[in-house]
């Protein structure tokens, strides 16, 4: 079976991934918009709030790193490679559903890159 075969067989279609961002940089971002400490992302708390930074949070760890959903998970307060897809998956639907979720994904997502470009550009001592 070829790659290409592969990939349209698997019952999960193959993420789509953009320029790499640091994990610390989307955990910011998310804080800076969306006001959800990285204590609160990594917690147990299922506020709404947190909840939903938490998947947009996983979802964006996937599309813009390179680590593994286990990875994902472990950083995520040691939640289970299922629940990281489940992340992915819920955010999916809501940023399709949700013309607001889709926006404030994307405030989320150029924050974090705002992010990228501040570390890229501090001078080292």
């Amino acid at each position: 079976m070829t790659e290409a075969t592969e990939a349209t067989e698997s019952p999960q279609a193959p993420i789509e991934r953009a320029a790499y961002l640091r994990p610390l940089s989307i955990t910011h971002a998310i804080n800076d918009v969306l006001g959800v400490d990285w204590r609160m992302l990594m917690g147990r708390k299922r506020h709404q709030s947190v909840s939903s930074a938490r998947v947009m949070c996983g979802a964006m760890l996937r599309r813009r790193t390179s680590m593994s959903l286990e990875e994902i998970g472990t950083f995520l307060g040691n939640r289970d490679h299922s629940t990281v897809m489940y992340y992915v998956d819920k955010c999916d639907r809501d940023m399709s559903e949700n013309p607001a979720v889709s926006a404030t994904y994307r405030a989320v997502e150029k924050r974090a890159e705002e992010i990228e470009t501040n570390v890229e550009h501090t001078p080292q001592a």
